[in-house]
């Protein structure tokens, strides 16, 4: 009799598919009659990526055969089939935290981990974006029995739109200027943006552009100024005049307003009803009014 061997050959497969077909190899027999040959091939339990024992099992002799039997092994490696699902944020801003939601293909014994440094640190806590600006996210999802699977997000919040609305104003020719007032449509909670109100020059009578000095984008918020108006109303000048008499006496007695007139106005006088005017004073001598 020959000194023949049952070894078992090596095998394996990718976590969670079904197990091949085990087959051996024999030596020491002469040809032919390893097919007479009976035995039985199977694995040590587990499905857990690693490392697990072949064994046969089987008469050791077997016709003119003195048996002895190998040993193989049996390798589960990690599936690649894992993957990761994740929606990119975009949105206005509107005061609240938005966090990244990602989930795995596999969520038994998964770990998802997430970067915003490039990969330099690593968090399982989800990173979140709250104010104006952009965050790009790796994600990384680790699993002892798969391949570990990769997917990058961004997280991105833009400013919200707010509109100064300046409110109209008015004053006479001649006064100072009121101060302006206006009002901020779009702000959240207690916050507030920088601006300075200001107007056209002129001080005629008309209407003249009041407008906001804002930086476009502050913090949060992106500004637009809705224009105001001073409107310059023609002023009030308010004129006393003289009124004498006496009993004649052959000088002339004269007339006319008295106060002080604003630059540019003039006075002037009628002694016929209206029908003629001019800027001297009237005077009277002679007894008559």
């Amino acid at each position: 009799s020959g000194l023949p061997t049952v070894t078992p050959n090596d095998s394996g497969k990718a976590y969670g598919e079904d197990d091949p077909t085990l087959s051996a190899s024999v030596t020491g027999v002469l040809q032919g009659d390893a097919e007479a040959l009976t035995y039985t091939l199977s694995r040590a339990s587990g499905e857990a990526v690693g490392d697990y024992p072949i064994t046969v099992s089987g008469e050791e002799i077997q016709g003119d055969y003195s048996l002895s039997f190998g040993e193989g092994t049996f390798t589960i490696v990690r599936s690649g089939v894992l993957s990761i699902s994740a929606s990119n944020y975009e949105g206005i801003y509107d005061g609240a935290a938005h966090e990244l939601a990602a989930t795995a293909s596999v969520q038994e014994g998964t770990t998802l981990r997430y970067s915003t440094d490039g990969g330099r640190t690593w968090t399982e806590s989800a990173p979140s974006i709250t104010d104006v600006g952009e965050v790009s996210v790796q994600i990384r999802a680790e699993n002892d029995n798969y391949t570990t699977a990769t997917l990058s997000a961004v997280l991105r919040v833009s400013p919200k739109p707010v509109t100064i609305h300046i409110q109209n104003a008015e004053k006479r020719c001649g006064e100072s200027d009121p101060v302006f007032a206006a009002s901020v449509d779009g702000l959240l909670g207690t916050d507030t943006v920088v601006y300075t109100l200001s107007r056209a020059g002129g001080e005629d009578v008309g209407t003249y552009d009041i407008s906001a000095n804002a930086a476009q984008q502050q913090g949060n918020y992106e500004i637009t100024c809705q224009k105001g108006t001073l409107t310059i109303a023609p002023g009030e000048l308010h004129i006393g005049a003289i009124t004498a008499s006496r009993l004649y006496n052959g000088s002339a007695l004269t007339g006319g307003v008295t106060g002080t007139l604003p630059a540019g106005a003039a006075v002037a006088y009628s002694t016929d009803g209206g029908e003629t005017w001019s800027e001297t004073p009237p005077s009277q001598t002679n007894a008559d009014t």
